[in-house]
């Protein structure tokens, strides 16, 4: 009687060992499905790390304050579309196969990025912090990505997307080229052109800091524009009469003059609807902005006045 009790006994501690093992198994395995991606060590130098790439997985890029990094793509893989959820957040600058990524937003950097290249899509969780020192062992200056023989993979592969959404510049008149801004030229755009659809923006050096784009209605009333990056352009997906464009204290005002009609006054003020102080437009003459890819113009007397002027 006893051996039969112990015997029961032991049978059913080693089901429960077995519920728990497979409970565990699947705990982690849905929370390795779940989490993104982490950057590993590549070879004995901790600041090269890298991904192993797989079309269905996020990957966490960790930038540090001061500092740049980089992602490397593969080899003959070019650059499309850069997609920021605040760009406002982390200067970057794409050449070749490698995007430089930095972080500059004085709080908290954190946001998403997609990458659309010739070969793929790239999901990223971007996130910054403070480095100790240069020395500081989770400070990382490259990541590049590794790529397994996708044949012998199981996995969703993503259909082959053009390398890049830019403007086709040939035929020039398909774009509303009437654009107009007053204010600080040191971040004042150099070509600002729409499709009906989009507003592209072109900056005089590639790699400098973009100022954050807000929409301004016609109440005054700016909203904050998500925006995107294609080859040489920044492109708002929306198209409208007033644009503003801020960094730090420098403002331009950006008006796109087939939109602003003689029959609407031109805003006095700025407003914000997070309730912070208002702030005054810029008096005076317009500066037109060029179709062609030259230098910013100064602003000059001679200029058409802006309606409402």
């Amino acid at each position: 009687m006893i051996l039969f009790v112990l015997r029961a006994a032991c049978a059913e501690l080693v089901s429960v060992c077995f519920v728990l093992r497979i409970f565990f198994i699947f705990f982690i395995f849905v929370a390795s499905a779940q989490a993104a991606q982490l950057p590993r060590y590549l070879g004995s130098e901790k600041k090269f790390r890298s991904f192993i790439y797989n079309p269905n997985d996020v990957y966490r890029y960790f930038g540090h304050y001061t500092y740049q990094g980089f992602i490397e793509f593969e080899e003959g893989e070019t650059i499309g579309t850069i997609s920021m959820g605040n760009p406002s957040l982390w200067l970057f600058e794409s050449l070749g196969n490698r995007l430089f990524l930095k972080p500059v937003g004085e709080d908290n950097s954190e946001t998403n990025m997609t990458i659309i290249s010739s070969k793929r899509v790239y999901h990223f969780e971007l996130v910054a912090k403070e480095a100790k020192s240069i020395t500081d062992k989770d400070l990382i200056f490259v990541v590049k990505f590794v790529y397994p023989d996708e044949k012998d993979k199981n996995i969703l592969a993503f259909p082959k997307i053009p390398p890049s959404d830019e403007p086709d510049m040939r035929d020039l008149s398909a774009y509303n080229f009437n654009y107009q801004y007053t204010g600080e030229p040191t971040i004042a755009p150099i070509k600002v052109f729409d499709n009906g659809e989009f507003t592209y923006f072109q900056f005089p050096k590639k790699n400098a800091e973009i100022p954050a784009i807000f929409n301004v209605d016609a109440e005054g009333y700016e909203s904050l524009v998500n925006f995107r990056s294609a080859g040489n352009y920044i492109i708002v997906e929306r198209v409208g009469a007033q644009f503003t464009l801020r960094n730090g204290s420098d403002i331009v005002c950006v008006y796109n003059m087939n939109l602003y009609s003689s029959g609407r006054e031109r805003m006095s003020t700025l407003k914000r609807k997070d309730g912070t102080p208002n702030i005054k437009n810029f008096p005076g003459s317009a500066t037109e902005i060029s179709p062609q890819n030259s230098p910013v113009m100064p602003a000059m007397p001679g200029f058409p006045k802006l309606p409402g002027q």
